[in-house]
């Protein structure tokens, strides 16, 4: 009994077996997209929670009372978004701790003019919060070719980007675990930045006190 040659891929010879793997693949690109939105999400959101703190303790530095009273009346409703606070936050640290966000924005070498700066804390977090809102609006692109070669890994959000003519154009944010460990590793950083920023003003509210 000669075996009947595939015609559908997935190297499916029924149809009804077919729309079964095909199912099952949109199922499991639906499941990664959910799993990677979800990681980078609360990713930011721990960031966002930071500056939070950080701002609180610059406004009340000695009345914990009111940077509760703040955090809630304020920088946690919808009114006062991660990029409004950031954006307090950035005049606050160019104002008065210069010498550390400089330290955290490195420049290139003066004797290298070719050099490529690299980004800077400003540039850094605004492409965090850009990426965050890609993250939770863009739909999946579930076209036939993307998914039946899913590989277990590799998906895209559909990103539109702005042509010459205000015209819009396709284009792809592409997904996987390597690429997901890279926007962790960034976001760490940044965490790890702000919370020394938290220490520095703690260690400014103690030396007042005393």
């Amino acid at each position: 009994m000669e075996n009947k040659k595939s015609l559908l891929p997935l190297g499916s010879t029924d149809p009804v077996e077919f729309l079964q793997k095909l199912g099952d693949n949109i199922n499991s690109i639906n499941n990664k997209a959910s799993d990677f939105r979800g990681a980078f999400i609360h990713s930011v959101t721990l960031l966002e929670t930071q500056i939070d703190e950080i701002l609180t303790l610059y406004f009340c530095p000695k009345e914990p009372l009111k940077r509760e009273e703040l955090l809630y009346a304020l920088l946690s409703t919808e009114k006062m978004t991660l990029f409004s606070k950031y954006q307090l936050l950035s005049f606050i640290m160019h104002r008065h701790y210069k010498k550390y966000y400089e330290k955290h924005s490195p420049q290139p070498l003066k004797k290298n003019k070719n050099e490529i700066p690299p980004p800077s804390l400003d540039t850094r977090v605004l492409d965090v919060i850009e990426l965050r809102n890609k993250f939770a609006h863009r739909k999946i692109i579930k076209s036939f070719g993307n998914t039946i070669n899913f590989d277990g890994d590799n998906i895209a959000l559909d990103l539109k980007k702005s042509g010459k003519n205000g015209e819009f154009k396709k284009a792809e944010l592409k997904l996987n675990k390597e690429i997901m460990r890279g926007y962790s590793a960034d976001i760490l950083h940044l965490l790890l930045i702000f919370q020394g920023l938290r220490v520095l003003m703690e260690i400014e509210v103690k030396k007042e006190k005393e």
